[in-house]
C-alpha cells in the first residue's frame, strides 16, 4: 500500500475523544498526484425532503441517492440523471467537492484536472419531527468518484463509481445547526488506496484494518432558525409539492463541511489493552 509523506496538524471535533484528522486523496490511483493535507472538504448540495405532518416521518435524499426520485407524488424526479445533478456540460460545479484548503477542487494541479476525475455522494436519511426539530434515525452516505469526460458524452445513462459506504450514527437539525455522523463501514475496490488519513499515514482501508477502528464523517451546517417549519407551511400550502395527505416536499440549497474523524491514539490503546485482556480471560476461563 502507498504511504502520504506530509505533516499533519490534529484539532478536536464535537468529542473530546475524536480527532478531525487530516486527508489526503488520490482520485485515480496511481500514487503520483495525490493531493497535499487538507484539514476537511466542502460542498455545495441540494437536499430533497418529505415530511409527512401527520406521522412526523421523515426522508431526505441527496446527491446520486436523489436520482429518480418523484416520492409518489411529485410531476417529475427530483434530479433527472446524473448528468442534471453535476450539471454538465459544466461538470464539477453543481454537487462536487472543494478542500481546505483547497487543493482538490481548483488550481491547475489539483487532483480533478490532474486525474479527470470528479468526487461526489449519495445521501439517505430517515427520521422524524421532535418538537418541531429534525432528528434523522438511520441513513447512509456513499462517496463517489466520476469520469469528467465520461458524464459529458453519456449525461443521461452514466453512473459514478462507489468509493465507499458509510452507516448513520446520529445526526439532525438542531438550534440552527444541522449535524449528521456517519461510520464508514466498506471501502470498495475502487476505492482503495484512493482517501488517505495524513495524520496516521495510512489509507482509509489499512487504518480501519490494523487499527479495528471506524472512520467517522461529520457533516455540519447552518440553518435558519425555524426554516423547517416555514418551508413545511409552505409546501402544504402548495399542491404541487404535497400530495393531499399530509406529505409535503421540501428542497433546500446548502453548504455544508465534511469532516473526517478518528479515535484519539489512547482511546486506541485501551481498546487494544481491553480486547487482550478479554482474550486473557477467555484463556484462563478455558
Amino acid at each position: 500500500m502507498k504511504f502520504i509523506k506530509s505533516i499533519a496538524l490534529i484539532a478536536t471535533l464535537l468529542a473530546t475523544s475524536v480527532n478531525a484528522s487530516q486527508i489526503e486523496v488520490d482520485l485515480n490511483d496511481d500514487g503520483a498526484t495525490s493531493t497535499a493535507a487538507m484539514d476537511y472538504l466542502t460542498i455545495n448540495y441540494s437536499s430533497h425532503t418529505t415530511v409527512n405532518v401527520g406521522t412526523n416521518v421523515v426522508t431526505t435524499y441527496a446527491g446520486v441517492n436523489a436520482i429518480g426520485i418523484d416520492f409518489g407524488f411529485l410531476a417529475a424526479p427530483v434530479v433527472a440523471d446524473f448528468g442534471a445533478l453535476v450539471g454538465c456540460p459544466n461538470c464539477g460545479v453543481v454537487n462536487t467537492f472543494s478542500g481546505v484548503p483547497d487543493f482538490l477542487g481548483s488550481g491547475f494541479t489539483s487532483e480533478y484536472n490532474t486525474s479527470g476525475l470528479g468526487l461526489t455522494y449519495g445521501i439517505s436519511l430517515t427520521g422524524s419531527l421532535v418538537a418541531g426539530e429534525l432528528v434523522y434515525t438511520g441513513g447512509t452516505l456513499d462517496m463517489y468518484s466520476y469520469d469528467f469526460l465520461g458524464v459529458a458524452a453519456a449525461p443521461t445513462t452514466y453512473m459514478p463509481t462507489k468509493l465507499f459506504s458509510t452507516e448513520f450514527v446520529s445526526g439532525g437539525v438542531f438550534a440552527g445547526e444541522q449535524v449528521i455522523r456517519t461510520t464508514i463501514t466498506s471501502v470498495e475496490v475502487a476505492g482503495e488506496d484512493t482517501f488517505f488519513l495524513t495524520d496516521y499515514n495510512e489509507s482509509f482501508e489499512d487504518y480501519m484494518a490494523n487499527t479495528l477502528g471506524g472512520i467517522d464523517l461529520y457533516i455540519v451546517q447552518t440553518v435558519a432558525a425555524g426554516q423547517l417549519a416555514a418551508d413545511i407551511i409552505t409546501a402544504l400550502g402548495d399542491s404541487d409539492v404535497n400530495d393531499g395527505f399530509g406529505t409535503a416536499y421540501i428542497s433546500a440549497p446548502h453548504n455544508a463541511s465534511i469532516t473526517f474523524s478518528v479515535p484519539e491514539p489512547t482511546s486506541i490503546a485501551i481498546l487494544g489493552l481491553g480486547l487482550l485482556g478479554l482474550a486473557g480471560a477467555k484463556r484462563r476461563k478455558s
